[in-house]
Order: structure tokens, then C-alpha cells, then sequence
């Protein structure tokens, strides 16, 4: 059966229905989807890493879940257009975008999730431009942006999600005028900022983060003297000049 056809199976049968769930759960198995479900039998895990047969038009048929929590994307074709079909995912907690083709447009339409906690989108098309949205989503824990064209305009709207503990700007634009946007942040433990151009300038702002457990500086600017300086200040912190 194909997403299209089960799309018109669960409006026959009804969103949520035992026999809609049933038959999309086996769908989804078939096309190589790890499904999870809780203990009244609802899907709430659909992972689809690396599918090559989803599209942006098959999303839709995750409307059909209500109690969808969990979504893993990553690395499947799916672009803006098919994150403007989620519009009843509203339980979704865990999205993992990674490597696909979304954008601005895309996390514009998430910052209305209310319960979106875990956002990975790391390597996607987001600028700047998208950062606008994403300071309107506040309950954030995680926040991968590695690889994007982020800059220091773009970290300007992250000094409001101070309910983040995990924050990737790997291979980002950032430099150290970024870094002053993040020390109000005070529950961050994990940051990554290897393959960055941050200098020893940014030692300052950094130890203002009491919180962080691992800090990666890899392939960065900041010098020897300066990292063992910083883990100095930071002593409960591990602070990785090199990669692992």
C-alpha cells in the first residue's frame, strides 16, 4: 500500500482507529520504518533515516497519528514543503531533520509546536533568517545546527532558549561575537563549537557557562595555552581539542 492509499484508509477508517494504526504501522514496517508504539497500541515512534521513497506529499499521513511523539528524518528527501504537511503532530516532542533539504519556511511552521524539545537540523538549508523562529520555541533541550550557513546574527536569537542543555554550532559561522548570546543560557552542559573560527577572545564568555560538562573546540583557533586557561575555569568541564 502506498502513503497515498493509506492516507485514504485512515480517513475511511478514522484518525487513530485500531484498524487505520494497525495497517499503517505495517505500511510503514514494509517500507523499512522502525515503529514503536505505547501501551494502548498508538504509534508514538516513527523513524524513516535514510528512506528514499518518502516524499514531502507522504508526510501528511503522520496527521493520521495523534499520539506521534518521536520522528527521525534524517537524511530522507524531504524538503519545506513536507514539514507544511505536519499539522496535527502537535504531541511531537523529538524531530530529527538532519540532512535533509528544509529550510526557513520549515522551522517558521515548527516554532507553533508547542512540545518540540529535540530539534536536529544540522547540515539542512536554515540561515540566520530561520534562527528569527526558532527564539519563539523557548522549551528547546537540544539544537543542532552543525553545518549550516549560521553566523553571529543568527546566535542573537538564541540567548532566549534558556531551557537548552544540548547546542551544536559545529561548522557554523560563528566567531566570538556569537558566543556573548550564550552565557545567559545556565542549564547548558553540552556545546560544540569545533571547526569554528572562535579565537582565545572567546575564553571570557565561554567560563561564564557553569553548567557545561563537555566542550568541544577541535579545530578551532583558540590556542594551547588558551584551552588549558579555560579548563582552568571550567574544571567541571571537559574541554576536547581533539576530535573523538
Amino acid at each position: 500500500m502506498t502513503f497515498r492509499s493509506l492516507l485514504a484508509f485512515s480517513l475511511v477508517f478514522g484518525v487513530g482507529s485500531h484498524a487505520g494504526q494497525d495497517q499503517i504501522s505495517e505500511s510503514l514496517k514494509g517500507l523499512g520504518a522502525h515503529i514503536s508504539t505505547n501501551q494502548a497500541g498508538a504509534i508514538v515512534e516513527v523513524l524513516l533515516n535514510h528512506n528514499s521513497r518518502i516524499s514531502d506529499h507522504d508526510l501528511e499521513i503522520m496527521n493520521s497519528l495523534p499520539e506521534l511523539t518521536d520522528l527521525s528524518l534524517e537524511n530522507a528527501k524531504i524538503g519545506d514543503t513536507g514539514i507544511l504537511r505536519l499539522k496535527e503532530c502537535r504531541k511531537l516532542e523529538w524531530l530529527n531533520l538532519y540532512r535533509t533539504q528544509i529550510g526557513d519556511a520549515a522551522i517558521q511552521h515548527l516554532a507553533t509546536f508547542p512540545n518540540l524539545k529535540h530539534l536536529p537540523i544540522g547540515e539542512t538549508r536554515v540561515t540566520d533568517a530561520g534562527l528569527k523562529h526558532i527564539q519563539r520555541m523557548p522549551q528547546l533541550i537540544y539544537l543542532g545546527l552543525r553545518g549550516t550557513a549560521v553566523s553571529d546574527e543568527g546566535a542573537r536569537y538564541l540567548s532566549g532558549l534558556t531551557n537548552l542543555t544540548s547546542l551544536h554550532l559545529g561548522a557554523t559561522r560563528v566567531t566570538n561575537h556569537a558566543l556573548t548570546n550564550l552565557v545567559n543560557l545556565r542549564k547548558l552542559q553540552n556545546l560544540w563549537l569545533h571547526d569554528t573560527d572562535i579565537t582565545d577572545e572567546a575564553i571570557s564568555a565561554l567560563a561564564h557557562l557553569r553548567s557545561l560538562k563537555d566542550l568541544h573546540i577541535y579545530r578551532t583557533k583558540i590556542s594551547k595555552a588558551g584551552a588549558a586557561a579555560l579548563q582552568r575555569q571550567l574544571p567541571q568541564c571537559a574541554v576536547l581539542t581533539q576530535a573523538e
